[in-house]
């Protein structure tokens, strides 16, 4: 996810978002979902991330 910071991409994909855990936090998660500039695809099996 931080390999990305500072790059922009049209779409940005979170892959099994309810599995972001240690060591990731809220600001691996919000890094990752700011970097598509037309498009954000949230992949999940639950409908809300907790």
């Amino acid at each position: 996810m931080l390999l990305f910071q500072g790059g922009e991409a049209e779409v940005a994909v979170v892959l099994d978002a309810n599995r972001i855990t240690q060591p990731y936090n809220a600001q691996h998660l919000y890094v990752t979902m700011t970097r598509g500039s037309m498009k954000l695809v949230v992949c999940s099996s639950k409908p809300m991330l907790g």
